[in-house]
C-alpha cells in the first residue's frame, strides 16, 4: 500500500515555495505537515513576512481558507550565519548525500534544509514506521560557487 508522509521537509528563503506548499497542502488535505528550512532568517521574522503572499497565494487559485502564523512551520536553527553562508552541518549533509545517494544539494538552500531533517533524524523525532519526504528546490549552479568547500583534498 502507498506511503502516507507525517512531514514534507524543504528549503525556505523568500517564501513562495513555503506559500505554494502550505495553501495546497490545505487545498487537497494532504496528510502531511510542511516543514520549510530557514536559510538565513528567524522563523517568527518570515511567518509575519509570508503571511500575507499564504493569503494572496489562497486568493489566486480560488480557496476559501484563512490562515495565521501557526499554519507556516518553520524551521530556523540551521541557517547559521545567514543567507549564503555555508554551515558545517549543511556542509556535511551536502557530502553525506553525495556519497550515499548521489543526490547533489548545495551549502545556500538544500544542505541547510537536509542538515536540519539530518538533525531531526538523529535526535528522534520520527517513529520508526513514520514516512518524511525531502523536496529537493534546486539550486544546482550555486555548488560551483563553493568549490574549496565541498570537494575533500
Amino acid at each position: 500500500v502507498g506511503e502516507s508522509p507525517s512531514r514534507l521537509y524543504f528549503a525556505s528563503g523568500s517564501g513562495g515555495t513555503q506559500a505554494g506548499i502550505v495553501v495546497g497542502t490545505r487545498a487537497f488535505n494532504a496528510p502531511f505537515v510542511p516543514v520549510g528550512v530557514s536559510d538565513g532568517d528567524p522563523a517568527a521574522v518570515l511567518r509575519e513576512r509570508w503571511l500575507p503572499l499564504v493569503a494572496a497565494t489562497a486568493e489566486l487559485i480560488g480557496l476559501d481558507a484563512t490562515f495565521d502564523a501557526d499554519d507556516i512551520v518553520v524551521e530556523d536553527g540551521f541557517y547559521g550565519a545567514g543567507y549564503g553562508h555555508p554551515t558545517p552541518d549543511g556542509l556535511d549533509a551536502i557530502r553525506l548525500l553525495a556519497r550515499t545517494e548521489a543526490v547533489f544539494l548545495e551549502p545556500v538552500y538544500t544542505g541547510k534544509a537536509m542538515a536540519a531533517l539530518l538533525a531531526h533524524i538523529r535526535a528522534g523525532a520520527f517513529s520508526a514506521d513514520e514516512s518524511v519526504v525531502f523536496l529537493h528546490t534546486g539550486g544546482g549552479p550555486s555548488l560551483f560557487g563553493f568549490p574549496a568547500l565541498l570537494v575533500d583534498d
